[in-house]
């Protein structure tokens, strides 16, 4: 996992890393990665390949409301996964102060590395 080096000890001791990669553990979702592309607020892509990663018990949630989706037709595009935190520093470092708000504070990431890491949308 890819943290800055004063935040290692506190990761070490907040959870244990299990992340896994959500299409292996249900096909069925659908990736737009835009952090993959230039199309994301860098300019640049920051990821080398449209891949999303979870902690277990997040991407096992996620496979449990693909599946009540599925009979009603909708699944479930994920927009981003674990993100790293040297991404999460880049995009501090290029928005402006007046958008920081949109943007997770690189000095909070541990703190927010469940609730902030995916979107999903439903869709036909």
């Amino acid at each position: 996992m890819d943290v800055h080096p004063n935040l290692q000890k506190k990761l070490e001791i907040s959870f244990k890393t299990d992340l896994v990669e959500l299409v292996k553990l249900d096909t069925s979702f659908h990736l737009d990665i835009k952090y993959a592309t230039s199309d994301n607020l860098a300019g640049i892509p920051v990821y080398k390949e449209a891949r999303a990663f979870l902690q277990r018990p997040a991407a096992e949630a996620l496979v449990q409301v693909s599946n009540s989706l599925k009979p009603l037709g909708y699944g479930l595009l994920i927009f981003d996964g674990y993100r790293p935190w040297s991404v999460t520093k880049l995009f501090w470092d290029v928005t402006s102060e007046e958008n920081k708000k949109f943007v997770a504070d690189q000095k909070m990431v541990l703190d927010t590395i469940e609730v902030a890491l995916w979107t999903s949308v439903f869709m036909n």
